[in-house]
């Protein structure tokens, strides 16, 4: 009987939980999924909105102000989101990504130092001592055989150099105190200037028209850069110095000499964290009638200046107080010509950095795009950049040392690509797996690889003469400018790709 009753009360159990089963599935998950479905909904929209408002605060989406370019002309083929600089860093998936280490940078520049075909000179190790009569005597030889070819250039009032101003050139070339053993002198440079071929400020042009492309110059160099004298010129206006990648003529009005090889070190060797590095195009000191030796001073992309110490900062600097601005040594130059050096005021909005920059993809991209529609500066002139100039500026802020011109350039031992065999798609073969930010070469040209959209194949150069859009004209192109590789043509009418002779990716 009690089990007649437990099996009863089992089977009523039983239908019971069934139908609350049926009830759970008819009932609840109706509404549990309407509920589900309506919380997946509101999370997704906020997590839509999360993402678009971190991507604004990005940057990644151009502003209403980015879009507004008004009559900005561009060259063609080229869009407007092109001239952006993280336009094609967003391309890359790893574009923060640090490319080479501050062992890495140092490691490279020693390399360089040591490979002839760089033309890079060890300044911290050239001799001390040189035979200044032979260095003399060779300056002489080289203007008089150069005589022919300077025959052949022109002043800047359109005549021809005369050779009465040739034999000047060779007498100033002379340097009357040389000795057959003479102690070298080490110079700071105190206010940026030119590196020429000869000692003489007079232009000398191939092209009369072209006043902007002085055959005499050959580089320019940065406030604070160090430099080796091996000799003086006649007249003691000009110096023939050795800076990190070339040899040539500098003013003697626009350097300081140091008392000794130890007092030079301590102007330019500092470590990364005790320097403020120009890393805009150039900033310009305040103006000042306290120090006019310093009032709007400019310093170029590059240039290093060395931080006063905290405990020796004073309360004001150039009659003013120091806050809201970085206290710096500048390189002076005293009325007897030599070097000391005095405190100066950066203010905090400059465009600087304490210490050397990153080396990623996305910083690259920002220093080379600051220079876009800059006009080219042949051999550094106009304080502006040639091609290899501008590759030297970019990568300086890094803390590399690149050598002086192109031909030099392509010798660095780096990965190499040789491109001057190939066909045009083979060509286009090495550029699809190139990174952005590689060095592309031919011949007397180099540029800034950025990378391949729209089905073509991008880079940034300071640019020379190229065939306008047309192809039946030369045009005058002279500036930093962004081109396609395919759709961009040589004076000979050549396109670009066709002329690529080799590419080298600077951190391998």
């Amino acid at each position: 009987m009690q089990e007649k009753c437990k099996q009863k009360a089992g089977g009523r159990c039983i239908a019971c939980a069934n139908q609350c089963i049926d009830c759970v599935y008819r009932c609840i998950p109706r509404k549990l999924m309407k509920a589900g479905i309506a919380l997946w909904v509101v999370f997704k929209i906020v997590f839509m909105i999360g993402v678009i408002v971190i991507c604004i605060q990005k940057g990644i989406f151009p502003t209403i102000e980015k879009l507004n370019y008004g009559n900005l002309q561009t060259f063609p083929g080229v869009t407007y989101q092109q001239m952006e600089a993280d336009y094609w860093a967003r391309k890359e998936s790893n574009s923060a990504k640090t490319l080479m280490s501050t062992d890495e940078i140092f490691n490279l520049n020693q390399r360089l130092l040591r490979t002839k075909a760089t033309h890079m000179y060890d300044l911290e190790n050239e001799k001390e001592q040189v035979d200044g009569v032979g260095i003399s005597s060779s300056l002489i030889a080289g203007v008089q055989d150069s005589m022919t070819e300077l025959s052949c250039l022109y002043q800047a009032d359109g005549n021809l150099l005369t050779e009465e101003f040739i034999i000047n050139l060779a007498i100033e070339a002379r340097n009357p105190s040389a000795k057959i053993v003479q102690n070298v002198e080490y110079l700071i440079c105190t206010t940026e200037t030119d590196l020429r071929a000869y000692p003489t400020t007079s232009l000398l042009l191939e092209d009369p028209l072209e006043p902007d492309e002085d055959y005499n110059q050959l580089s320019s160099i940065r406030v604070g850069e160090p430099m080796v004298a091996i000799s003086k010129s006649s007249s003691g206006r000009f110096y023939l110095v050795k800076t990190s990648n070339c040899m040539g003529w500098v003013e003697a009005e626009h350097v300081g000499v140091c008392r000794d090889k130890e007092q030079w070190l301590c102007a330019w060797k500092f470590n990364a964290d005790e320097i403020i590095l120009v890393t805009g195009t150039e900033i310009q000191l305040p103006y000042s009638n306290v120090t006019p030796q310093f009032s709007g001073k400019v310093l170029s992309m590059g240039a290093s200046l060395q931080l006063v110490p905290q405990s020796e900062i004073p309360e004001s600097v150039q009659g003013r107080s120091v806050s809201y601005n970085y206290v710096v040594y500048m390189p002076a130059r005293m009325e007897d010509g030599t070097f000391t050096k005095k405190m100066a005021l950066i203010p905090k909005n400059a465009d600087i950095s304490v210490g050397y920059l990153e080396m990623t993809l996305e910083n690259i991209m920002n220093q080379v795009f600051k220079f876009l529609g800059n006009v080219y500066g042949w051999g550094g002139m106009l304080h502006s950049q040639d091609c290899s100039g501008l590759i030297r500026d970019v990568y300086k802020c890094f803390g590399l040392e690149l050598p002086r011109n192109t031909t030099w350039q392509q010798e660095m031992p780096v990965e190499k690509k040789s491109m001057t065999e190939l066909s045009r798609q083979e060509k286009k073969k090495v550029l699809e797996q190139l990174p952005s930010g590689s060095l592309l070469f031919m011949d007397g040209h180099v540029m800034l690889y950025l990378g391949k959209d729209r089905g073509d194949y991008f880079c940034i150069s300071a640019a020379g003469t190229v065939m306008n859009a047309e192809r039946t004209a030369w045009l005058h192109l002279k500036c930093i400018s962004i081109n396609s590789l395919t759709k961009t043509y040589r004076p000979d009418n050549t396109s670009w790709i066709d002329n690529l002779t080799s590419a080298l990716i600077i951190w391998k």
